[in-house]
């Protein structure tokens, strides 16, 4: 990542068009807009909370086909952003992690997922993941 004479780096809030527990229009919809903050010189991206998968879920979350697609998801945005080296990406997603699931930010950039952040403040109501 190229950081500007100045010492700032461009960074930019992302909110695509989602559909519930569908990975694959979402990780579309993710990657046009990685292409757009690409062509606007953005170097950090940021999605939101579950981006691949919908935050509206409910119970799907704990569906083990759900859970693997959007890992699936990951990988693949993980790929198409290794052309892409000046940009790092921030996106939403369940993951589990021996036998415990969890509501996950990964970072990715051109050297594949950096990392994982869990969500650590959580709502103690059903409405929140």
């Amino acid at each position: 990542m190229k950081i500007n004479e100045y010492g700032f780096v461009r960074v930019a809030a992302a909110s695509p068009k989602v559909k519930v527990a569908d990975c694959d229009y979402n990780v579309s919809e993710i990657k046009s807009m990685i292409d757009v903050a690409e062509k606007e010189n953005v170097q950090i991206v940021c999605f939101p909370e579950l981006s691949i998968t919908s935050y509206t879920c409910g119970d799907l979350f704990f569906q083990a086909a759900l859970q693997q697609k959007a890992v699936e998801a990951l990988l693949e945005l993980a790929s198409f952003i290794k052309k892409k080296p000046s940009l790092i990406a921030i996106v939403g997603l369940p993951l589990l992690l021996k036998n415990s699931l969890y509501n996950v930010a990964a970072v990715i950039s051109h050297e594949g997922v950096l990392g994982f952040v869990p969500k650590t403040y959580i709502p103690n109501n059903n409405e929140f993941y």
